[in-house]
């Protein structure tokens, strides 16, 4: 299964999510997500880029543990993914490890998801980035780059802007935060 994403940095969350509430969108509980992100080379934006699979380890409310393998596709925000709940973080890091990946980044962030025309939305607060609106959409095939234009449309009728798109996961913008 192919995700596509698109991500936008917020100005006004609350603005957003009455736009939202209005469009028949509920919200689940906040929830806390706690990520390490593993890749086999790490350095420069431009090696971390070189990478087509990121491995993470997310703990989530401090009790479920999922491990998600992503395999890039046309940009940053299409890939390819699986996931699954796994028992130990420390058990699959050191199988990570053996493996040859390193630990490239921590993520930590609040979310708060809801679902409007078959897709997930998250109103994200990541540490040191800021808030946040991802869409997400999974599918067997198609233009990713189209998806995410069609994705995009819809942020416009919420009155998100252009300017305030970002083509970047938030682990290329913590690693721009770091070497810009």
């Amino acid at each position: 299964m192919r995700e596509i994403e698109i991500k936008a940095r917020l100005t006004d969350r609350n603005l957003i999510t009455q736009k939202l509430t209005s469009l028949g969108c509920v919200f689940e509980d906040q929830i806390a997500q706690n990520d390490t992100v593993y890749v086999k080379n790490v350095g420069s934006i431009e090696i971390y880029n070189a990478n087509d699979v990121v491995l993470r380890i997310r703990i989530k409310n401090k009790d479920k543990i999922i491990f998600t393998l992503k395999k890039r596709m046309g940009n940053n925000l299409e890939a390819i993914e699986h996931e699954t709940e796994i028992e130990s973080k420390e058990e699959m890091e050191q199988a990570l490890f053996l493996m040859g990946y390193q630990e490239a980044m921590k993520i930590n962030k609040t979310r708060i998801i809801t679902h409007y025309n078959g897709c997930e939305i998250c109103l994200d607060e990541v540490e040191g980035l800021g808030s946040f609106i991802e869409m997400e959409k999974l599918v067997e095939d198609g233009d990713g780059q189209q998806i995410q234009e069609e994705l995009f449309q819809f942020f416009l009728s919420l009155g998100i802007t252009r300017d305030e798109r970002i083509m970047s996961g938030y682990d290329l913008l913590i690693l721009e935060n770091i070497y810009n």
